[in-house]
């Protein structure tokens, strides 16, 4: 802008407003300057670093100021970068085919897979030579690089039995086809020392992708950028390289840490996360990090996938969301060694990010397992499922009754047939179906009535044998039957509780267990002022209706004054209406049962005076 003012002035003799004018240019733009400091030393040792490291683009000698104290931010290190005329010219590459690329698979730690490869060069007198490359596709380590001017299958093998000694053994080496590799030498090496080796498909270098990397970065910055003499010369550049690449070199795709510091964070304790549930064909969502917060993992997994996962990681924290299998799967990944925790799906939503995705999710997880305030689902053994499975097919068949019933009194209703209300009248009823004279109830009409009495039997005979099987269990089972003993709590009530609250102690008091049930008063309260709706309806909804039934027997008797919570029911039955009581009841009754199951004591029933 200002050499276009300078143009127009010099060229038709005007003034600089009047050039400015011209040109739509804003005089103060045109007239400031500068009063940034020199950068003088920063300046230097930007040009000291861009020498040292003349393949490392600014985001990288950002990183290595930064570790020497440097507090300037990545923008200004980026505008000395340029003004210092030394950005990294890009070598042209071959074009290659785009194809579809699958992800590689990897387990988030050391010696999960290595990766083999060679690198081609030649001396200064024009002998070629090749460099043995190996490297963990995990931590990004350079395990090793061996120059020499001939690696046979032999020498593979030696060299990696002697890296197994230092490093332990690999869970997969990957490799290509090479005659090196595919030869007796390493097929009897592979055998002999258990380790699976997976070659690439021919033509598809991206399958082994890490080592092919790494392979880029050595040419780039070593073989590009020098001359080798004799093959010690070479032996020498190449381990000093390779030491500064696992030591100094920041990594981007690690977080730009050094591949050594990568590996040392990945030895702590980490955490995972899972996204449930998982069906025969569906896929999870995992996303680990370390005990440092540095992601290690983002994968999807299928079914058959995720215990093979899981049982090759070191123990870690898992976290997943409270849905559908959540428990088989805490129980199967708590019997490997790691530490799973159960949480709400609606205690997670706090640390979502914006867009909603599974990838998303995972990470949201991940980051709220580890909340000290996070309230955790304690995870379910297989016999208390078993228990809960009997209530839902009861609850289940309860429904299918009451449904069969209503369409047998509607049906009946069309041709004038009509009984008194109640469950045990439709007996009456199907009595009357059977004695109703043709000219008023066709045939067809009562063998439809027929059909349906015989599927109200069967599910009859079906619900009772439920039944039996929860009577026997709460025989057997000790807190059930001190449930029992609270008014308004029977058999069907009292398993259930007993099922689903395997640690009561998780509540705080019984007012925490009556509101996890959602039998308090939904708050809208602001500014100091308290509002309170209708009861929240949290939690589970089988439990509170069960207890809400329960507690309108008890108001029920209550009325005629012999039960021990009669007086208190009937006072405040004198103020609120019977609904409204009932649920005050329910809530009563479930804080007398949280003491039950914490304390392991019976109901003891109020004294009267």
């Amino acid at each position: 802008m200002r050499q276009a003012v300078a143009h127009v002035k010099a060229t038709f003799g005007v003034s600089e407003r009047r050039a400015c004018s011209i040109i739509k240019a804003d005089r103060k733009s045109v007239r400031y300057r500068s009063c940034r400091p020199p950068d003088t030393a920063l300046r230097e040792r930007l040009r000291a670093l861009a020498v040292e490291r003349r393949r490392f683009g600014y985001r990288r000698l950002f990183v290595l100021l930064r570790r020497e104290g440097e507090p300037s931010g990545k923008n200004r290190i980026y505008r000395l970068y340029r003004e210092e005329g030394l950005t990294v010219r890009k070598r042209r590459s071959r074009r290659r085919a785009i194809g579809t690329r699958a992800p590689i698979l990897i387990e988030a730690r050391p010696n999960a897979r290595w990766s083999l490869d060679f690198v081609h060069d030649q001396f200064a007198t024009g002998r070629r030579f090749r460099i043995f490359n190996v490297v963990d596709d995990v931590t990004r380590e350079c395990l090793a690089a061996i120059p020499d001017t001939s690696i046979s299958g032999r020498r593979v093998a030696r060299e990696l039995t002697a890296l197994i000694a230092r490093r332990g053994r690999p869970a997969m080496i990957v490799s290509d086809n090479g005659t090196e590799f595919t030869s007796t030498a390493i097929l009897a090496w592979a055998q002999d020392h258990g380790v699976d080796w997976h070659y690439i498909a021919p033509g598809k270098p991206t399958q082994n992708g890490f080592v092919e990397s790494f392979n880029g970065r050595m040419r780039d910055e070593l073989l590009n950028e020098s001359l080798f003499f004799s093959l010690d010369h070479a032996r020498q550049k190449v381990a000093a390289w390779a030491l500064d690449y696992n030591t100094r070199r920041p990594h981007s795709s690690i977080g730009y840490l050094t591949p050594e510091a990568f590996a040392a964070s990945l030895t702590a304790t980490g955490r995972a996360a899972q996204r449930s549930p998982l069906d025969e064909n569906s896929e999870a969502r995992h996303h680990g990090v370390s005990s440092e917060g540095q992601v290690t993992v983002r994968r999807k997994l299928r079914r058959a996938e995720l215990m093979r996962f899981f049982r090759d990681l070191p123990p870690c924290l898992i976290g997943m969301e409270a849905c559908a299998t959540a428990h088989y799967w805490a129980r199967e990944l708590s019997a490997l060694g790691h530490e799973v925790r159960l949480m709400p799906p609606s205690y997670v939503k706090a640390y979502l990010r914006r867009q909603k995705n599974d990838a998303a999710d995972a990470e949201a997880i991940c980051e709220a397992v580890t909340r000290p305030t996070m309230r955790f689902v304690p995870v379910k053994s297989a016999e208390r499922q078993a228990i809960l499975t009997l209530h839902r097919t009861r609850e289940l068949l309860v429904r299918q009754k009451t449904t069969l019933i209503r369409a047998i009194r509607s049906h009946c209703a069309e041709f004038g047939l009509v009984v008194p209300q109640g469950a045990r009248r439709i007996t009456d009823l199907l009595q009357l179906v059977r004695e109703t004279h043709p000219s008023t109830l066709p045939q067809a009409a009562v063998l439809t009535m027929q059909m349906l009495g015989a599927q109200l039997d069967a599910l009859a005979v079906q619900i009772r044998t439920l039944e039996r099987r929860l009577l026997a269990w709460h025989r057997e089972n000790e807190t059930s039957q001190r449930l029992a003993t609270i008014p308004g709590v029977g058999i069907i009530t009292s398993t259930a509780l007993a099922a689903s609250i395997s640690d009561p102690k998780l509540f705080k008091s019984g007012r925490e267990f009556a509101a996890f049930l959602g039998l308090v008063p939904r708050q809208n309260s602001s500014g100091g002022k308290e509002r309170l709706g209708q009861i929240s309806k949290k939690g589970d909804g089988y439990l509170r209706k069960l207890l809400v039934v329960g507690a309108t027997s008890v108001i029920r008797r209550a009325r005629t004054g012999v039960t021990p919570s009669a007086g208190w029911v009937q006072a405040l039955l004198e103020r609120r209406p019977s609904r409204v009581v009932t649920v005050a009841m329910a809530n009563k009754t479930a804080r007398i049962a949280w003491a039950v199951m914490a304390r392991g004591e019976t109901y003891r029933p109020i004294a009267k005076v």
